[in-house]
């Protein structure tokens, strides 16, 4: 996870490369670490460079990441489902007030 961090924002000397920092992460959140499954929920979430997010996919993993004891989460799959159904009114929201 940490060098695909460090692929991610393009540190300790290496140039950013997000199809490289994307396999790691999916290998990372295949093998059930929650930090993968963390960065990887937030690459769907919150995608950079014009791709189309993927919310299912995000808070998919999200949710697991937040069943394995990652707090940091819980907070994405509050902020994601309210993002996702308009605020408050949509019909996720009462999902999102739970975490």
């Amino acid at each position: 996870v940490q060098l695909a961090c460090a692929y991610k924002s393009g540190t300790n000397g290496l140039e950013r490369n997000e199809k490289k920092y994307l396999e790691l992460f999916q290998l990372a959140a295949g093998d059930g670490d929650v930090q993968g499954l963390y960065n990887l929920g937030w690459y769907y979430m919150y995608r950079q460079g014009g791709s189309s997010i993927n919310a299912a996919k995000g808070i998919k993993l999200f949710r697991q990441a937040a069943e394995l004891g990652c707090e940091v989460s819980l907070g994405e799959l509050a902020i994601s489902s309210i993002r996702i159904n308009n605020g408050f009114n949509g019909p996720g929201s009462i999902e999102a007030m739970e975490y």
